[in-house]
Formats: structure tokens, sequence, C-alpha cells
């Protein structure tokens, strides 16, 4: 059963009457609903383990997941020309993929670099930067010349 509290209310008819007041009683919980609680955190452990299980596949598997997310890449600016329904489809999934693949980048930089110098992992991380801005402006010259077809 709820518990049930006194709660101060501008209400004219009351069902009690209180020496400050009128004061009408009200449920101020649901018990069935504080059951739920404990479950979600559980829910979010097990969604962010997927997320490092996948992350750390995605790191073994770096260039092979990396050229199938470019061909998405590609197909999602290119949907937004010839067919806008699938749209926001692929940018969920592109999302999707960037939530796994640039952390894996990063961690494969990382490991790599753990006994070298700070300057060897600012260096791979400016290359990486770079590759990534090439490839950006690459993609977007050719989703904006086949769009314009």
């Amino acid at each position: 059963m709820a518990r049930e509290n006194l709660v101060r209310t501008e209400v004219r008819s009351t069902p009690e009457r209180g020496a400050a007041g009128p004061v009408q009683r009200r449920r101020t919980g649901d018990d069935d609903a504080a059951h739920a609680w404990p479950d979600t955190p559980a829910i979010a452990v097990r969604v962010v383990a997927a997320w490092q299980r996948a992350v750390a596949r995605a790191e073994r598997d770096l260039v092979r997941l990396g050229c199938w997310f470019a061909l998405l890449d590609v197909a999602t600016g290119l949907s937004a020309c010839f067919v806008p329904t699938l749209t926001s489809a692929l940018i969920l999934a592109r999302a999707g993929a960037l939530i796994v693949l640039v952390p894996a980048g990063l961690r494969r930089l990382a490991n790599r670099c753990a006994e070298q110098p700070g300057v060897e992992l600012l260096r791979s991380l400016a290359i990486a930067l770079g590759v990534a801005a090439l490839y950006l402006m690459m993609r977007t010259g050719v989703v904006v010349e086949v769009c314009g077809l």
C-alpha cells in the first residue's frame, strides 16, 4: 500500500480540517513503481558492457570495419538525394558505427604508443585526424557531385 502524507491545499471542500487550515490526504508514491528501479541500473550496466565488448572486437578488425563505415557514410550522404525515406535509418546506423569505431581507433593508438613518449601519441593522433579530414573532404565532394547529376 502506498504511503499517505498530509498536504496543504487551497481546496474549499476538504474531507478533514486541520489546526492550520484545510488539509487533504493525497497519495505521494507508488510501491509498484519503486520495484522497477533496481532493474534500471542492471540494464545500463549490460548496455555499457556490450558496448565495451563491441569496441574491443572492433579494435582487432579496425581496417575492415573502417571500410564498411566509409561505405555506410557515403550511402547515407547519397540517400538524402535519391532515397530520402532511408536517410534517418542510415543516420542512426552511422551514429552507432561511430560510437564503436572511434573509441576502438583511439584505443588502438593509445595501446600502440603506450611505451613510447607522449610525442609519438600526439603525432599518431595528428595523422589520424588528418586522414579523417581528408576522408571527409573527399566524401563530401563525391556526394555533392553525384547529387548534382
